[in-house]
C-alpha cells in the first residue's frame, strides 16, 4: 500500500507540474506506461514472481488509481474535486455523463483496494 501511495503522489506532482508550471497537457499514454512499470516492479518484489498474483496486483492498482488521482489533481489545481477536463480521449468521451463516471471510478477504487487486501 505504501508503494501505491508513493506512485500516486509522484504522478500527482508530475502531472501538476506539467499542467500548472509548464502549461501543457500531460501525455496520458506515457503516464500509463510509467505506472505500469512502477506497479510491475512493486509486484515483482512483493509476490516473488508469482505471475497470477502479480497480474492481480497490477490490475487492482490500476483500478484503484483513477479516482484518488483525479480528485487529488483537481484539488492540487484548485478545481472542484469532481472537475473533469477534456484533454484526454476518455475525458472527452465521458464528459456528458461525468457524474456516472465519478461513481464508477469510486466503485472501481473500492473494489481494487478490497481486492488488494484479499490477495495479501
Amino acid at each position: 500500500m505504501i508503494a501505491f501511495i508513493i506512485i500516486l503522489v509522484v504522478e500527482l506532482i508530475r502531472n501538476w507540474y506539467i499542467i500548472v508550471r509548464l502549461r501543457q497537457s500531460p501525455n496520458h499514454a506515457k503516464g500509463v506506461v510509467l505506472r505500469l512499470m512502477a506497479f510491475f516492479f512493486v509486484a515483482l518484489i512483493t509476490y516473488d514472481a508469482e505471475p497470477v498474483q502479480m497480474c492481480i496486483y497490477i490490475i487492482c492498482c490500476f483500478l484503484s488509481f483513477w479516482f484518488p488521482f483525479d480528485v487529488g489533481l483537481n484539488l492540487l489545481r484548485g478545481k472542484a474535486r469532481n472537475y473533469q477536463g477534456q484533454t484526454s480521449f476518455i475525458d472527452r468521451l465521458t464528459y456528458r455523463v461525468s457524474d456516472i463516471v465519478w461513481i464508477v471510478k469510486f466503485a472501481l477504487m473500492v473494489y481494487g483496494f478490497y481486492s488488494l487486501y484479499m490477495i495479501r
